[in-house]
């Protein structure tokens, strides 16, 4: 069952030059929600720290997924779908983006030696890497308002 929520959604630097554009990406995107269960997973409590568990997981998530480029997470309201094995980190379906739904974006360096350790990993395993977990301390995501999505390719070239 669809239900919409807060979720977090690695893209590429190509989906979001699509957001940037006015465009929409279609469904099958995947994300993470800040949810309960993985409020219980993580031990913390429902609210900013759920939320800021699901970014740095939807970090990792971009790392297993995308070998070159820029870091980057989109926080989203989106409808969603649990996905039945991963349910307790929090993995979702997205079903669609558009630029409207984006309430922010983060950004980060990435290192393509970490990026390549990671991909093909569940999220379990690629968070459990030592390099991944010294790429998240060194090198933390940086924070853009949803009014700068139609300059974000000025960002991601600076």
């Amino acid at each position: 069952m669809a239900e919409r929520s807060l979720v977090m959604i690695p893209l590429s630097e190509a989906q979001l030059a699509v957001l940037a554009g006015g465009g929409a990406l279609g469904a099958a995107l995947l994300g993470i929600a800040a949810n309960s269960a993985l409020a219980q997973t993580f031990g913390v409590e429902e609210g900013e720290q759920t939320e800021m568990a699901a970014l740095q997981l939807a970090d990792v998530a971009g790392l297993t997924g995308f070998e070159a480029g820029t870091r980057i997470v989109v926080v989203a309201a989106a409808m969603t779908q649990l996905v039945p094995d991963e349910a307790d980190n929090g993995l979702v379906i997205v079903d669609g983006l558009s630029p409207a739904q984006v309430q922010a974006f983060f950004t980060g360096h990435r290192d393509e030696a970490v990026s390549r350790q990671a991909q093909g990993l569940s999220l379990d395993e690629a968070w459990a890497l030592p390099a991944v977990q010294e790429l998240l301390g060194r090198h933390p995501l940086a924070w853009h308002d949803s009014t700068e999505l139609s300059g974000s390719a000025e960002l991601l070239q600076s």
